[in-house]
């Protein structure tokens, strides 16, 4: 094999059981490991699975989960002393900004070639606070971000969103930057035999398409709006059931707006759903709706093109990268609560071509984000690093 041959990867969380956005350390780290790299995990111990894998080993260290703030300032104590003890790799990966950090202050980078995943702008729900406080916080997180940008030797971006989203935030990593998509486990979502048998199921009417709405009940998602469009189609006669599959902190007032509206026979909120219950809905799903503001690359989107469901997505962020790909019409002209309502009943009219664009998606779910296509581009990324580097 030429190339690197060595490994680090350092990140603050390690879930191998996650089927979410977690499950992209595992999903990679494994796969470098079976394809012959000599793989080194550095993690804090946070739950006591991590599995037996070719190749692969776990060097952990203490980090609390108490707070936000305590959080980030004991993984980067507690990476910076592991990472001293372990610099001895062609290749640095970091999946988050406080493994980065601490990298840099291991000596390891820029000694070694560190390539950093940037999944999303430096950001936490905690930062909340007004005045001053906030102030420093934001001061405190551009110094983070341009600390790492400037540590990395490549920065991963997951959609060409998050490429132009780090080209603004730093013009200089620009050069840096290459595009490498998360991924999806195309054979554990893979489409149902059969939507009526797979609506059945979960004791749905095959008569009545099923809508799906799937993410955390956070304010970006937008729920809301996707709630208050189902209802105004379905004044105008509409029949479809919708189901919102996450749980959060909007879940009240979601629940408010069902009964505002009067449509709770209809409109379900189904809670978190376990890797079962959600393969179940999306394969029985006819049409899948994302109605974020903006996602850097939803993998419930792809999961959903995986399982053979089409996607009506909102314009921001990598979304359109994603569902237009399968069909440019799926790229909704706004965001707004009407604009969704408009596009609902016209696309559920339309069963045969849902289904056709079902089978597009899955087509590229395979093609594109499989998780050997992801590994494929770090890949590329990895030797590009290290011949740079040379």
């Amino acid at each position: 094999m030429s190339g690197p041959r060595t490994l680090l990867f350092a990140r603050n969380l390690f879930v191998p059981e996650d089927l979410g956005g977690n499950r992209y350390p595992y999903e990679t780290m494994r796969r470098f490991g079976k394809r012959g790299y000599q793989v080194t995990v550095a993690t804090p111990r946070l739950h006591d699975y991590f599995p037996t894998l070719d190749n692969v080993r776990y060097r952990f260290y203490r980090a609390s989960r108490a707070h936000a703030a305590l959080t980030h300032a004991t993984n980067l104590i507690g990476a910076t002393a592991l990472l001293r003890r372990l610099s001895d790799v062609d290749v640095a990966i970091a999946g988050s900004y406080d493994s980065a950090l601490a990298l840099g202050g291991a000596g390891v980078a820029p000694r070694t070639p560190l390539i950093f995943l940037y999944h999303s702008e430096f950001y936490s729900e905690w930062v909340q606070s007004r005045g001053l406080a906030r102030q420093l916080l934001r001061r405190y997180m551009q110094a983070v971000e341009r600390r790492v940008f400037d540590l990395s030797a490549r920065i991963v971006a997951v959609s060409q969103f998050s490429a132009r989203q780090i080209a603004q935030r730093a013009v200089t990593a620009e050069p840096k930057i290459r595009v490498v998509p998360t991924g999806v486990d195309t054979a554990y979502f893979h489409p149902a035999s059969s939507k009526a048998d797979a609506k059945r199921s979960l004791g749905l009417s095959t008569n009545m398409p099923l809508l799906l709405g799937v993410g955390r009940l956070v304010g970006v998602k937008q729920l809301d709006r996707l709630i208050t469009a189902f209802a105004a189609a379905h004044a105008q006669g509409m029949r479809a059931y919708l189901v919102i599959a996450g749980e959060g902190p909007e879940r009240p007032r979601l629940e408010h707006l069902i009964n505002l509206y009067g449509v709770r026979d209809d409109v379900r909120l189904a809670g978190y759903c376990d890797p079962p219950q959600l393969l179940a809905l999306l394969q029985a799903a006819d049409l899948e709706v994302c109605s974020s503001a903006f996602e850097n690359l939803s993998l419930a989107i792809l999961e959903s093109m995986a399982c053979a469901t089409p996607c009506l997505g909102t314009p921001g962020g990598g979304t359109p990268e994603l569902v237009g790909a399968v069909d440019p019409d799926l790229v909704l002209a706004s965001d707004a609560p009407a604009t969704i309502a408009d596009a609902l009943p016209r696309w559920l009219a339309q069963p045969q071509r849902l289904a056709d664009l079902g089978q597009r998606a899955r087509a590229l779910a395979v093609e594109r984000y499989d998780w050997e296509r992801v590994v494929d581009g770090l890949e590329r990324v990895c030797k590009e690093v290290v011949s740079a580097w040379k």
